[in-house]
Parts: structure tokens; C-alpha cells; sequence
């Protein structure tokens, strides 16, 4: 009835032990959970990588309040910074100097401005909370 089956003791060489059968067995499934065990820890660290660069690239508005060098007075500015590098400017979003306040008419020298990339916050940025960790 079972004549037509394959079993691990017809599969060792002619001349080796059935006691071997056991250990080859056990040592075939151990080899298989390592091997399992490292292929889900290079995608879990793959997919952190992936979540990590995501992060890098998000965009958040920060404000700042400093003396605006084309203008010459107090302005309040809200800029358009890489979530972590809160002092590379990329771009003006609203500014108090200008009405109404999103629409920048002037030649945003505070972009490459020194004073503007080193005034303080008027709050912190948010922080994201990572979905999974």
C-alpha cells in the first residue's frame, strides 16, 4: 500500500545507520528554523530601513520670528523644513510681513539668510510617532 512513498531511510547512502535517521532529521529541521528565522529578520530590518528613509524625507511647516533683511522689522515666518533638519529651509509658506500672509511677494532672502536658520522656534516641530516598532 505505502510501497510508492518516499521516507528519509531510503534517502541516506547504503551503509549508514538507522540511528543516523533521528539526528538527520532533527538536524535538517534545525537548519530550516535558522534559516527561516534569518530570512524574517533581514525583511523586518529591510522594512525599518524603508520606514526610516520614509521618515527622512517628510516635510513639516516650522515658525520663526527673527528682523527680515529685505524688510528691516519684526516678521513671524513659517518655513517648509525636512521633518529632522529643521534648519534647512526650503521654502517660505506665510509670512507676517506680507498680506495676505501665504502670498510672499518679496524675494525670500531670508531662505539663505544665516539670522533665519538660527532663530529660535516659536514652538517645536512635531514629532511623529512611528507606527510600528
Amino acid at each position: 500500500m505505502f510501497a510508492d512513498t518516499f521516507s528519509l531511510i531510503d534517502a541516506l547512502p547504503p551503509g549508514v545507520p538507522l540511528a543516523w535517521n533521528g539526528e538527520l532529521a532533527l538536524f535538517l529541521g534545525g537548519l530550516l528554523l535558522v534559516l527561516a528565522t534569518g530570512a524574517i529578520a533581514w525583511v523586518e530590518i529591510r522594512a525599518y530601513q524603508a520606514w526610516v528613509q520614509a521618515e527622512a524625507r517628510r516635510e513639516g511647516i516650522y515658525r520663526k520670528r527673527f528682523t527680515c533683511p529685505s524688510k528691516g522689522r519684526d516678521v513671524e515666518v513659517e518655513f517648509l523644513t525636512p521633518m529632522w533638519e529643521p534648519d534647512n529651509l526650503l521654502e517660505v509658506v506665510s509670512c507676517s510681513a506680507c498680506t495676505p500672509r501665504g502670498q510672499i511677494n518679496c524675494n525670500r532672502a531670508c531662505l539663505h539668510w544665516p539670522q533665519a536658520r538660527k532663530a529660535h522656534p516659536l514652538f517645536p516641530p512635531p514629532v511623529p510617532f512611528p507606527l510600528f516598532l
